[in-house]
């Protein structure tokens, strides 16, 4: 059995004693001495029995969690702000701690509210060019049992560790874990939202192909088709707003065949900061001219001309026909 409330323990564990004590002094049935002794036992008995009493001073602790990464740089001013003013109305009777981590991290305090400095360059010395939220959370689990709540400022983008792995430790130490959203910058981006193409046209027919951009950037936005080995360039203006821009190829395709499709876009104007979303695949489908086999003993070439306009066109005599619709699976008709 647990109890959760130490300090009811303990003031029921005495007041049963003091009971006892009162009541064997009231009685006359025991000296000081013999009290003292009882009151000894007691306690030895007790710690055979695995009570334990812990009388602690609770003290406030707050400990702060701090992305130092590189990815992380445009708020940190932001961050360290917002963990002064929070550690300012704690109290002067209460404890702070900063955990930073970039690839590592660091633990430093607990400290006093009045000892408590963050300084302008927290976190120097460690490794910035990757982020592992889980070595942040390691290393303020170290603080289980003497805080409650880890305030965490990041941008979430983490790429070593597992950050889960890092949360748990801190729940098993009854931390939880609060992350701090602070108005950071975006950065900078370009991006394909999606191709769009008929599944399949004829060969010779007009097609069109869009592609649909967008940026946060206001700029010169160079949208790239690519067919096969062929390039088709234009360039768009972005108001930087995020909405998509629709920028149209028109084009058409004599040789029958599946058309690989690749459209990609760049900012010429500014950095792209995710280039992962700056391109999207499809395919087209290019049908050839549809075929005519025309089954008689003697074909008028006057006939075969016209069809011939807008058809592949065959002849075969009724004894050289195909004898099974597998060998005339290209064929869109006969005529007899």
């Amino acid at each position: 059995m647990v109890i959760a409330n130490k300090w009811l323990l303990a003031i029921s564990l005495l007041a049963v004693v003091a009971i006892g004590a009162g009541v064997l002094l009231y009685r006359r049935k025991i000296t000081l001495g013999g009290l003292l002794r009882f009151l000894a036992a007691a306690a030895v008995v007790a710690s055979f029995g695995g009570i334990r009493l812990e009388v602690e001073r609770s003290i406030p602790l707050a400990v702060y969690v701090l992305d130092v990464s590189e990815s992380y740089a445009g708020a940190r001013l932001s961050a360290l702000e917002a963990i002064r003013t929070h550690a300012a109305g704690m109290g002067a009777s209460s404890q702070a701690a900063l955990v930073t981590f970039g690839t590592t991290a660091a633990l430093d305090g607990p400290v006093a509210i009045g000892d408590f400095n963050t300084g302008v360059n927290p976190g120097e010395g460690l490794v910035r060019s990757a982020t592992s939220i889980e070595a942040g959370l390691m290393a303020a689990s170290a603080l289980g049992g003497r805080a409650e709540r880890v305030y965490l400022f990041s941008d979430g983008r983490a790429n070593r560790g597992r950050a889960q792995e890092g949360a748990l430790l801190c729940s098993q130490g009854s931390l939880k874990v609060f992350p701090v959203i602070l108005n950071m910058p975006t950065p900078p981006d370009a991006w394909v939202q999606r191709l769009e193409a008929p599944t399949s046209v004829s060969s010779g027919e007009p097609v069109r192909i869009l592609v649909h951009v967008g940026a946060n950037r206001p700029g010169r936005v160079r949208v790239t088709l690519s067919v096969g080995e062929t390039r088709h360039v234009k360039e768009v203006e972005s108001l930087g707003r995020g909405g998509a821009a629709r920028v149209a190829f028109e084009m058409q395709f004599e040789e029958p065949g599946i058309k690989p499709l690749r459209a990609q876009v760049s900012a010429p104007g500014f950095s792209d900061s995710y280039p992962a979303n700056n391109s999207a695949r499809g395919a087209l489908r290019v049908l050839g001219p549809l075929k005519v086999l025309v089954c008689s003993g003697r074909v008028s070439s006057a006939a075969v001309r016209v069809l011939k306009k807008q058809f592949s066109v065959g002849a075969a005599r009724p004894e050289d026909m195909p004898e099974t619709l597998g060998r005339m699976q290209n064929t869109a008709a006969v005529v007899l």
